[in-house]
């Protein structure tokens, strides 16, 4: 469970698992969604991420909601000091909203960064599953 700013916020969670890979590799999973209105809890909750993710031993990709603009200077120095994210700078294609993809506010990152090269990150126009549109990074692990 990852920090809730007041008894009123919604719980968010990092979810995890390991999955094994043919051979000798494993990798780590994650996935997230942070908390849509509050960029302090938000902060918190990233710093949560890291000390969670920090200590595990092999790759991790992560994924998730971060309901985070670029721009977040706070949130993306800890972030980014951590992971990199498959699609930086103004390139990226938006995420937000589905009807109306204006905002990019959903990523897709990993650690350690030799681990992966990215050979692709976008987004698929479909729209009513979420009010986000999903994002798709094409990783090739490096062995």
């Amino acid at each position: 469970m990852l920090t809730k700013e007041t008894e009123s916020t919604e719980q968010r969670v990092l979810g995890t698992a390991v999955v094994d890979l043919p051979g000798i590799d494993s990798l780590t999973l994650a996935a997230t969604h942070l908390q849509h209105n509050s960029a302090t809890n938000r902060v918190q909750q990233v710093k949560d991420i890291t000390r969670l993710i920090g200590p595990v031993k092999g790759p991790v990709i992560i994924g998730g909601d971060l309901n985070e603009m670029e721009s977040a200077t706070e949130f993306f120095n800890v972030f980014d000091a951590m992971f990199t994210r498959t699609c930086k700078g103004g390139n990226c294609p938006p995420t937000f909203s589905a009807q109306l993809p204006r905002s990019v506010i959903d990523y897709i990152a990993y650690k350690p960064s030799a681990a992966f090269s990215v050979q692709s990150h976008t987004t698929i126009s479909e729209y009513y599953a979420s009010d986000h549109l999903p994002v798709i990074a094409e990783l090739n692990f490096v062995r």
